[in-house]
């Protein structure tokens, strides 16, 4: 493991609004345009392949008893299609998310963005 400075993850006090994730966090994190969208690229393969995966089941003969129940074979087939969906449409959001802060100029933390109002006048100042 490679040692970090000391002072790129800070430790914090409970309550302290310096690093609300805790040390070691990924609030820093940033995505390249070209890494979003290769996220999203994986999301859209991810939803074609399982999809048309479980169009093809559903039609095979092993798929279905006699009975015209649903087989093990596809509810397991349907459980995995429904897991790999659901990661890949987490990992399409946050391609999604990487290209949204690419297109504001970057990813700001929370302390960039967060407007601060003027400093309010005392009967001192005002002179």
């Amino acid at each position: 493991m490679i040692p970090q400075p000391r002072d790129r993850y800070p430790r914090t006090r409970r309550g302290d609004d310096l690093d609300q994730f805790g040390a070691g966090s990924l609030v820093d994190m940033q995505l390249s345009r070209r890494a979003s969208w290769l996220l999203i690229a994986f999301a859209a393969w991810s939803w074609f392949i399982w999809v048309t995966l479980i169009k093809n089941i559903s039609a095979d003969s092993r798929s279905w008893s006699p009975t015209h129940a649903p087989t093990a074979f596809f509810g397991v087939h349907v459980a995995l299609a429904v897991i790999s969906i659901a990661f890949g449409s987490a990992i399409g959001w946050l391609g999604w998310r990487g290209l949204r802060a690419a297109a504001k100029g970057g990813n700001a933390t929370a302390a960039e963005t967060t407007a601060v109002a003027p400093a309010a006048k005392t009967p001192a100042s005002v002179e």
